[in-house]
């Protein structure tokens, strides 16, 4: 072992990971003794391979083969940042002869804006993220989860944030607020998602009764719910005290005019939307409360109270401490009743219980939840479900995945690249799974179909030449900068600036929105391909002037034909034909490269409304409809074969001449090349010689028809819609 170099080591090591079943672990051993030769990444590695395979031996289990190269290169995209590699990104791998490219690439595309993409859209999915929100635009809140992502945040910082976030929704840099204002008037339901989301713990039923197979009670889900008590989730409806008794009468009487009332809706919205109070620690059972097993009433005060892991001690105030609990007749008939007791940060507290290392749930249900994205099935359980005395089928590797996540310091974009470098992560998938009574044990990651927005973000990766061109480093909504406009004027300067909006009327609502738009656009990156808008081509640029030209050019004909001057009108018809001729010429020539990739039909998933609308192709492959969590789908159902069939496959790729793949193909010389460059394009891989004999014979009957066919049936084929 002494004759191998540092950097040929952990190639080594997962070469021998893969290709071996029967490796010792002692010369496993002796290669981690080597600490100072292997990355972190790959020594995490190792440790989850040999508890893996350790297990495997034991149940005298197999694992999967190890992938070729064609194979990896096309999952990892998938997997990392959500789209199939373009040509030139396959061609870039193969040709890379370094033993190591594999991890090379893995930490290369970690962290990308097109990884930030492709998180998002899990993130979107399991926060049940949307563009908006009852009243309040959600575009700050998507915003945020994009940062964080981008930031490469701390997990617990992440959800600590979104747990505790305070103040106005459209500040700048307030976005975690979304996370409340998305359930606002519904604490109940968000306490649910929480526990469901960051702690794996099902309560959903307590909220009403006792739980039926669990231990939850109904009065335990309450205690837990007194933490964010008294917490104001502000749609922006109320006047708010800030702006004065002068501002509320004129809100009065801006009801009896309709632009008026137009205008100081959307001002005052804008202002007052947010999340205010910390958090009350007090809370009352509901009104209909029943239990035979308990004294306690209906009405009755609980103070909060975890259920599980380290015991929260709450410092209430004296004033809160002697709360009269008696119940009268008069509160009875009222059925809710204002909680008494003042703010004193129980939210904050919440969520030092939620993220603390002693929870036993917190790390365990990131853990369980990145296993199962990344291998296809879950680690402990169901993704919000899981037991707090079970380890899953491998209680050693979870143990290690937890506390290998503990001390990255919940550092997810390091967790992904350890499982993405894993002898585990890199065999054959599993393509049938046994029974749910049947236990698996992770041989190799389990074949999937692709979600709806990685078979978007592949089309589109297949449409233009560059896919990640339209994804933007921020996303703010408008809202935000009329904010920032709105918070520094005085009532008086606010009610001026009311009573313009109205008479401007939507062209001076549409005025600002435009001027923030700008703005946001003034903010992008022109790093990482992350351009609102791309620079345009010397080409793009000489066909503007010869438009400009005819367009002006046209204009001077219309006035010729009424003067009646025939031959200077003629004249120019004459010059129009030529130019459009040069103009056509020139597009064949550079196979229509002109085309802008930028289109806003060519944005990717994640730049779209979130969710997208019902009868977008993202929706009909099962996106998330963002009303539960984890709640996308990859189903098979008709209209998603209709759409495939004649929708976006025909105009993205086969009858839009400019499409990326269609100008890899126009640089093919023979039918051979052509055929292996479009299975290349979709498929990462060369034909086999049965395919490229069926191809070979239908271009010798009608190439032009056989040239669509082969776009055509890639993009149908099982092997495309599938991640392998």
């Amino acid at each position: 072992m002494l004759f191998y170099t540092r950097k040929s080591l952990p190639v080594l090591i997962n070469h021998l990971l893969r290709n071996s079943f029967n490796v010792g672990l002692f010369i496993t051993v002796a290669l981690l003794s080597t600490a100072n030769a292997v990355d972190d990444s790959t020594s995490y590695a190792i440790k989850i391979d040999q508890l893996v395979e350790v297990l495997l031996k034991e149940k005298n289990i197999s694992p999967n083969s190890h992938v070729n190269d064609d194979v990896f290169v096309r999952r990892i995209y998938l997997d990392v940042i959500g789209r199939i590699p373009t040509i030139n990104e396959v061609k870039v791998f193969r040709n890379d002869m370094e033993m190591d490219k594999r991890s090379k690439l893995i930490d290369r595309l970690i962290g990308t804006s097109a990884y930030v993409s492709h998180t998002f859209n899990y993130w979107a999915d399991v926060l049940r993220a949307t563009s908006r929100m009852r009243q309040v635009s959600g575009a700050n809140y998507l915003d945020f989860i994009k940062t964080s992502i981008r930031e490469n945040k701390p997990y617990d910082q992440f959800v600590t944030e979104m747990l505790t976030a305070t103040g106005p929704a459209y500040k700048h840099g307030n976005g975690a607020t979304g996370y409340l204002l998305r359930d606002s008037g519904m604490p109940l339901d968000n306490l649910a998602n929480t526990m469901q989301t960051f702690l794996g713990t099902s309560m959903v039923c307590a909220q009403c009764h006792d739980h039926p197979f669990d231990q939850w009670t109904q009065k335990d889900f309450y205690k837990l719910s007194a933490f964010n008590a008294g917490t104001v989730t502000n749609l922006g409806r109320k006047n708010g005290k800030e702006q004065g008794k002068l501002v509320r009468e004129f809100r009065k009487e801006a009801k009896s005019d309709p632009k008026l009332y137009r205008a100081s809706k959307n001002v005052f919205e804008t202002l007052n939307a947010g999340v205010f109070k910390s958090g009350t620690g007090l809370i009352r059972l509901p009104h209909d409360y029943y239990n035979d097993d308990d004294e306690l009433k209906p009405f009755h005060l609980l103070k909060a109270q975890v259920p599980f892991g380290p015991k929260v001690e709450l410092d209430y105030p004296q004033k809160n401490k002697n709360v009269n609990t008696k119940i009268t007749e008069q509160d009875v008939k009222r059925k809710r009743m204002p909680v008494p007791g003042k703010p004193i940060g129980s939210r904050d507290e919440f969520a030092q219980w939620v993220t603390s290392p002693e929870n036993p749930m917190f790390a365990k249900t990131i853990v369980n939840r990145m296993w199962e994205q990344v291998i296809g099935v879950p680690l402990v359980g169901p993704v919000t479900d899981i037991s707090q005395m079970s380890d899953g089928v491998n209680a050693e590797l979870t143990k290690e995945l937890v506390n290998i996540m503990k001390e990255l310091k919940y550092d997810l974009q390091a967790f992904y690249k350890i499982l993405y470098k894993t002898a585990t992560y890199q065999r054959a998938v599993t393509e049938t799974i046994s029974t749910s009574d049947i236990k698996y044990y992770f041989q190799g990651p389990v074949l999937k179909r692709l979600s709806a927005e990685q078979m978007w973000d592949s089309l589109i990766a297949l449409a233009v030449e560059k896919p990640e061109g339209t994804l933007k480093l921020t996303s703010i909504g408008p809202k935000s900068f009329l904010y920032d406009k709105l918070v520094k004027l005085s009532p008086e300067e606010l009610i001026e600036f009311t009573k313009n909006a109205a008479e401007g009327g939507r062209g001076y609502t549409k005025k600002l929105i435009k001027d923030a738009n700008m703005m946001s656009m003034s903010m992008q990156s022109d790093g990482d391909s992350m351009m609102a808008t791309t620079e345009k081509t010397a080409e793009q640029k000489e066909f503007e002037k010869l438009r400009s030209v005819m367009n002006r050019n046209y204009k001077k004909i219309q006035k010729l034909k009424k003067s009646g001057d025939k031959d200077a009108s003629a004249k120019l018809r004459r010059e129009n034909a030529k130019k459009r001729k040069l103009i056509t010429s020139s597009m064949r020539a550079n196979n229509a490269v002109f085309k802008n990739d930028n289109n806003r039909n060519y944005y990717r998933a994640s730049e779209m409304n979130s969710p997208a609308q019902s009868d977008h192709f993202l929706r009909r492959f099962g996106q998330s409809s963002r009303q539960q969590i984890d709640d996308a789908s990859t189903e098979s159902s008709v209209p998603q074969v209709l759409t495939l069939m004649n929708g976006k496959v025909e105009d993205f790729l086969i009858s839009n001449q400019a499409s990326y793949i269609n100008r890899q193909l126009n640089n093919c010389k023979s039918t051979d090349e052509l055929i292996e460059m479009a299975f290349l394009g979709f498929l990462c891989r060369r034909p086999t010689e049965v395919e490229s004999t069926i191809f070979r014979d239908s271009f010798l009957q009608d190439a032009e028809q056989a040239r669509k066919d082969i776009i055509w049936v890639l993009a149908n084929s099982h092997e495309f819609m599938f991640k392998r």
